[in-house]
């Protein structure tokens, strides 16, 4: 039986508590403790720019080697290409990038605050195929209102897949939602200098279609406004 933080309450009370669910606030709150001491060890100038699911940190690479000037993070699930992605950094000398292992939907809040980023990347995330694991898609209504928490005035949220029926519904979902505005991916800053990322690379070598949608915040998300993911997860 698993037994609840007695102190959950003051997490909720934090910044980041609207946008995480009670059951993680609840039961999860060593891993949300740890991200919130690495926050405050954090030492970067904003906004920066955060690529969730970093892989190998291939597609990170490419953005600290163009922009030296800008700090860039990634969060990834798996310890094992954290280090991976860290070493590749590491080897370039690419100073401004750093790879943190933690799940998006917690550290993202917790990590980087209110209006802290200028681009968000998700590129090619799982797609969840199953109608029962729908639910455990990171890009829902939840993120996307998150995502406008976030994100400074003019930031951009870019997203790639090879499942063509997800980005359809990424990008309805956008369309939908008054704070962004769809743009050409040729006009998001720097996006003539992107590598391709490891799925990427895989995608073209099988000749597979690579699709994506692009969004510039346009409305950011108000106290009051609903946010989504209050629920009894």
């Amino acid at each position: 039986m698993r037994v609840a933080d007695p102190e959950w309450e003051e997490l909720q009370a934090k910044p980041f508590g609207a946008w995480i669910p009670k059951a993680d606030l609840m039961y999860r709150s060593a891993e949300l403790r740890r991200m919130m001491e690495l926050g405050a060890r954090l030492d970067f100038t904003r906004p920066a720019e955060v690529e969730v699911g970093s892989n190998r940190g291939r597609f990170l690479a490419g953005l600290c080697q163009a922009r030296r000037e800008t700090h860039f993070f990634g969060l990834e699930l798996k310890r094992g290409l954290c280090q991976v992605a860290q070493r590749r950094l590491d080897r370039a000398g690419l100073h401004n990038g750093k790879v943190i292992n933690g799940d998006a939907r917690l550290a993202l809040p917790i990590l980087f605050g209110e209006a802290s980023l200028s681009a968000i990347y998700v590129l090619f995330p799982d797609p969840w195929w199953k109608k029962r694991h729908a639910k455990r898609r990171l890009l829902d209504e939840s993120f996307l209102t998150m995502a406008r928490w976030l994100l400074c005035d003019g930031g951009v949220l870019v997203v790639k897949s090879d499942v063509g029926s997800y980005i359809h519904e990424v990008s309805a979902a956008l369309q939908g939602d008054s704070g962004y505005a769809l743009l050409p991916v040729a006009e998001v800053p720097g996006a003539e200098t992107w590598a391709l990322s490891t799925r990427e690379r895989h995608c073209v070598e099988d000749g597979l279609p690579i699709y994506s949608v692009c969004a510039r915040l346009v409305r950011r998300w108000e106290p009051g406004e609903e946010t989504g993911v209050l629920r009894e997860a």
